[in-house]
């Protein structure tokens, strides 16, 4: 990949479409969407549903193919009318965490497996992981859930931990794709803290 321009922003799109099937049939997602974000900026997608909020994230992620345009994340080129990044799958693992509506969380782990499980998958030993899980728990007020199973965790509990798991590697960037349907009016505010208190170290975005 190209080198890293520092001088440029942290996230920057230029002219991204999307567009959904072919002839007659055929949805324009995304126009000519432009976007620059700043490092350590926290920013939010706002629009009504159905306006390609999810499928710009998507599209940052690397889970969705764009249809054109161009995105650069840390000043290095992702997209440029086709992928410029060969081990996607290593972004997201590594540099993106994502916040799904639902929190997919995997059933016969406890709380604090399913967030030490990424770093894991990362290469990183087992001590380590489960230490940055519980730093996790603990800053998102869940820590006393550490052991239980997931069916025995409340919704927003389950969201909490899916939040953590997002956040276990260290990412770069995080994308929350939509507003989880079991949030309380408080955890947007979590989520934000969470990224504040981290801006200035590992997670920058």
């Amino acid at each position: 990949m190209p080198r890293a321009n520092v001088n440029e922003p942290a996230i920057l799109v230029e002219n991204l479409s999307k567009t959904y099937g072919r002839g007659d049939t055929a949805v324009q997602a995304l126009k000519n969407a432009s976007l620059q974000v700043a490092a350590g900026e926290v920013v939010g997608l706002l629009g009504p549903s159905g306006s390609s909020k999810t499928t710009l994230l998507q599209c940052l992620g690397a889970i969705t193919d764009p249809s054109g345009g161009r995105i650069r994340l840390g000043g290095q080129t992702l997209y440029d009318n086709g992928w410029q990044y060969s081990n996607r799958r290593a972004l997201r693992r590594d540099q993106i965490g994502f916040i799904f509506q639902r929190p997919y969380l995997i059933p016969f782990l406890d709380a604090t497996e399913n967030i030490a499980i990424l770093p894991m998958l990362q290469g990183q030993g087992r001590k380590q992981s489960y230490a940055r899980a519980n730093e996790l728990l603990d800053t998102l007020d869940i820590r006393h859930r550490a052991s239980a199973r997931i069916e025995e965790l409340s919704g927003e509990e389950q969201q909490r931990v899916a939040i953590a798991r997002a956040l276990a590697n260290h990412p770069r960037w995080c994308w929350p794709t939509n507003r989880p349907p079991r949030w309380t009016a408080s955890a947007p505010w979590t989520l934000c803290g969470c990224c504040m208190k981290w801006r200035n170290g590992p997670t920058q975005r």
